[in-house]
């Protein structure tokens, strides 16, 4: 029982630890370009993220495009207009094609 006390104690002191070091707001941001193939529900975590600011809270200005298909999705990587692509496994072969 005072060991499961102990690593406990450990464990809330590593977490406080880890909080306060981690969610201070950057000085210097980022410009980051997001292309996605089509707005969805299953990216609803990031437009939360983004409402809420939390890219901009870790130091990164994100900006959302929609690039409505994976074969522009990849160009927009390939090309550098676009850090950051969310698309399926298909544009490879467009990529390689």
């Amino acid at each position: 029982m005072r060991k499961m006390q102990l690593v406990l104690v450990i464990g809330v002191l590593i977490a406080a630890t880890a909080m306060s070091f981690g969610c201070r707001p950057r000085t210097e941001v980022r410009d980051i370009v997001l292309s996605e193939v089509i707005h969805s529900i299953f990216y609803a975590p990031q437009y939360v993220a983004l409402h809420k600011g939390f890219f901009l809270a870790e130091g990164l200005n994100v900006q959302l495009e929609v690039a409505q298909g994976a074969d522009r999705g990849a160009a927009a990587l390939l090309s550098g207009s676009a850090q950051v692509a969310l698309f399926g496994s298909e544009a490879a072969i467009y990529t390689w094609q």
